[in-house]
């Protein structure tokens, strides 16, 4: 939304977000503040805006497209005060929605009184915090999460069948 945030709040946000994707190396983190009149539409907005999406990241003056699936958006509302979270599928095995709900709740206040890089790096590092937990223990106990690794072996070998002609 126009205005929400100030040019030096807007560099604020894409440091401290930078910063927390280290965290979590494939997935990419973005803050979307949607400008719509009804707030029990933000969840599926959101979700058609992700679904239709075509992200762009300009990288050193080259241009790559981002694959949606490995992203993790929060969606803030600012005219009636409503926040959510949408994920790729990628990330379905690291989510938790009651903690990731949760982490929005403690940072209402914040996000209430117009302190909203306060409130997005407080609620974005709850859920990193999480994911990074998640993903030691799916890593630890892949069975558990439904989660399959490929094997190493598989991994090499196809990077092999590429570099034969």
């Amino acid at each position: 939304m126009a205005g929400a945030l100030r040019h030096q709040s807007r560099i604020e946000l894409a440091k401290a977000l930078e910063k927390l994707e280290r965290r979590i190396a494939p997935a990419v983190l973005a803050v979307y503040f949607p400008n719509i009149a009804d707030p029990y539409v933000l969840v599926r907005h959101t979700f058609w805006m992700f679904n239709n999406m075509e992200i762009q990241s300009a990288d050193f003056g080259e241009h790559r497209v981002i694959d949606p699936q490995w992203m993790l958006v929060l969606s803030i509302d600012v005219r009636s005060a409503s926040a959510c979270f949408v994920w790729g599928y990628q990330l379905d095995p690291y989510m938790d929605l009651d903690k990731d709900t949760s982490s929005i709740v403690r940072a209402q206040l914040l996000l209430r009184d117009g302190m909203l890089v306060d409130g997005i790096k407080k609620t974005m590092s709850v859920v990193i915090r999480q994911i990074a937990k998640r993903a030691l223990q799916t890593y630890r106990n892949p069975a558990k999460y439904h989660v399959v690794f490929k094997p190493e072996e598989d991994i090499a070998d196809s990077g092999k069948e590429e570099m034969e002609p």
